[in-house]
């Protein structure tokens, strides 16, 4: 028998909890109850259970203390965590320590015994996988789901993938599928859910509820159906007798509704159901890329709806990333400013608006064309090579973003600071000779230097120094050799010994007049007025 321990501040809710289990049914045996965190780990650590049903708020340890403890004692064992939606917070720390499943208060008998029979039999699935005769069967099963998944992948990863007869019978027999000569639809689920939702063990938890729900729903009116994950989404390809066509819309909505109530659990949780036509089998690719097309319609439409995909029309960029655009975005990347950035963006982004049957697929395949131009403009000026890290956060982000404003506000945040950093960066680089300038006028300030002897030492032509030496100084090269050799001056002055001859000398002139024309032009003073008033 399995063991299992339930650990609850409430003696009522932990006898309830007990009440509800089917004990001999599932095979398994209760070793205890606990009502506070601390005993709850003592009588873990005793026993050793196979699983443990603990609620979320608990004196002595809270469920999040006990399960982090529990997972380091014992990784094996298998936490149920019980809440209520207020409390819900508190679970997404625990999520992140491998909890297998959640419970709601109050709590469902079915729901309870479900989650259990699930967990009893993985356990013996483990256990008879030693078996050689269950391995072949697993694998078995591993190549069907297999083949079935590469028939709906070649429609819904590769828009051109056309096929224009399907023998049912061949289908069947090749993929393994158990389809009828009944109409064939596809719907495609796809979640958006913001960035601090993206813990993989929350993402994972939200995708397993939702496909849970549909395939709920589904089961009960589907000869057959298919479900295919990719980023794009969760696609279902379902079969069912006209009869049932109906039905369908109305099983979806109330599937839909139960799914968006889980954005009482997930933070910024947007759901989009997007669905193809009801078809025959020779146009199953017809209504996968309507469901497709569908999702990217929530762009225009908004999220937690159903969304009923068309035939696509094929609308030209052209009209929307104009010439002048172009041209504006081909400029030279070291002029462009945040505000001209904007100012493009919101020039695209209106001509978008005010495009004639504008669809998602446009504005997704508008942006999409828009980041392969700078980041080829930025490949090719720069040879700036991003790291695939953060191209994939980047284009998971964006695959998340469901409204035009959001798309385009995330996209201009991303360039900008692309941008910013290639402008700061290449501040940098234009200081390194002008500081290696500096230094070399800073040693040899006492000598009859040249603009064109320093300009050589750093290996620029003497046109190109003397513009760059300005700009990122705000003084031509004559103008801050002087101020060097005044401010050395203004130091040698303090030495009442020296003569004002011998420092004129000292800093690089041999003309004394010209020395003290110099001097008197930047500190106001004389050299020897200088000397007299300050030293």
């Amino acid at each position: 028998m399995y063991k299992l321990m339930i650990c609850d501040d409430e003696p009522r809710v932990a006898r309830l909890i007990s009440n509800l289990i089917d004990w001999n049914r599932l095979d398994i045996e209760l070793i205890g109850i606990a009502n506070d965190g601390i005993s709850s780990f003592e009588m873990i650590k005793e026993h050793n259970p196979n699983i443990v049903i603990t609620d979320i708020r608990m004196p002595g340890y809270d469920g999040i203390e006990l399960i982090k403890r529990v997972k380091e004692l014992n990784r094996d064992i298998d936490l149920i965590i019980i809440s209520g939606y207020k409390h819900f917070e508190y679970a997404h720390n625990a999520i992140k320590y491998g909890v297998k499943d959640y419970l709601l208060k109050p709590i469902n008998k079915q729901e309870i015994n479900n989650t259990l029979q699930k967990m009893v039999e993985k356990y013996e699935q483990n256990a008879s996988k030693k078996s050689e005769d269950i391995a072949i069967k697993e694998q078995i099963k591993r190549d069907e789901k297999f083949l079935q998944e590469s028939f709906v992948k070649n429609y819904f990863e590769n828009e051109n993938y056309l096929r224009t007869e399907l023998d049912l019978k061949s289908l069947n027999t090749e993929y393994r599928f158990n389809f009828t000569e009944n109409l064939f639809q596809a719907l495609i689920l796809k979640t958006d859910i913001n960035n601090s939702t993206k813990n993989i063990n929350i993402k994972n938890m939200l995708e397993k509820k939702s496909l849970e729900i549909i395939s709920k729903s589904l089961k009960e009116v589907c000869s057959d159906y298919m479900i295919y994950t990719s980023d794009k989404g969760t696609c279902f390809l379902i079969n069912y007798s006209e009869d049932k066509e109906k039905s369908i819309r109305k099983i979806l909505l109330f599937a839909l509704e139960e799914i968006t109530l889980l954005r009482e659990l997930f933070d910024n949780l947007r759901v989009t159901i997007g669905l193809g036509n009801a078809v025959d089998i020779n146009q199953v690719s017809t209504t996968i890329k309507q469901a497709y097309f569908a999702t990217y319609d929530r762009l225009i439409y908004g999220t937690n709806k159903i969304i009923e995909g068309t035939a696509t029309i094929d609308l030209s960029r052209d009209n929307i990333i104009t010439k002048d655009i172009r041209r504006q975005i081909g400029d030279d990347l070291y002029i462009i400013t945040e505000e001209n950035l904007l100012q493009t963006f919101n020039l695209i982004k209106s001509n978008l608006k005010e495009s004639e049957n504008i669809n998602g697929k446009l504005v997704f395949d508008v942006i999409k064309e828009l980041i392969d131009i700078y980041f080829y403009k930025l490949k090719n000026v720069d040879n700036t090579n991003m790291e695939q890290e953060m191209l994939d956060n980047f284009y998971y982000e964006l695959n998340m973003c469901s409204s035009i404003e959001s798309i385009f506000n995330y996209v201009y945040c991303f360039i900008s600071k692309i941008f910013n950093e290639l402008l700061e960066n290449k501040k940098q680089q234009n200081n390194k000779p002008i500081r290696f300038a500096k230094g070399y006028i800073n040693e040899n300030y006492n000598k009859p230097i040249t603009l064109e002897e320093v300009s050589s030492s750093i290996g620029f032509c003497t046109a190109y120094f003397s513009t760059l030496f300005k700009k990122e100084t705000g003084t031509n090269f004559l103008e801050y050799l002087t101020m060097v050799r005044v401010n050395k001056a203004q130091e040698m002055l303090r030495d009442q010994e020296k003569s004002i001859d011998q420092i004129s000398f000292d800093v690089g002139y041999n003309d004394v007049k010209h020395f003290a024309k110099q001097f008197k032009k930047i500190t106001g003073l004389s050299p020897s007025k200088y000397r007299k008033f300050y030293c």
